[in-house]
């Protein structure tokens, strides 16, 4: 297994564990491995830095308060810019 795969499937762990519990403790990690990725998103569609964070942060928020919208760990990114 390639180093994007164990990346890929520990990643699929993490949002898995976030979608049973639903819980603080659990969305920490979700966090993150996640943040970094949309930050990126927003920064390469040439959004400033400091709308990249707060969006971000929005997303983040919109995902905790939502995540009964969501059961499927496989769709969790595209949730949750869609969310934003």
């Amino acid at each position: 297994m390639s180093a994007r795969d164990e990346r890929t499937l520990e990643d699929k762990r993490v949002v898995e564990t976030f979608l049973k519990h639903r819980t603080e403790e659990s969305f920490a990690p979700l966090f993150a491995v996640f943040c970094v990725r949309i930050q990126r998103f927003f920064l390469l569609h040439g959004l400033a830095t400091h709308i990249a964070e707060d969006l971000s942060q929005e997303v983040f928020l919109k995902v905790y308060r939502k995540a009964n919208e969501l059961r499927d760990a496989d769709r969790f990114c595209f949730f949750m810019l869609a969310r934003r």
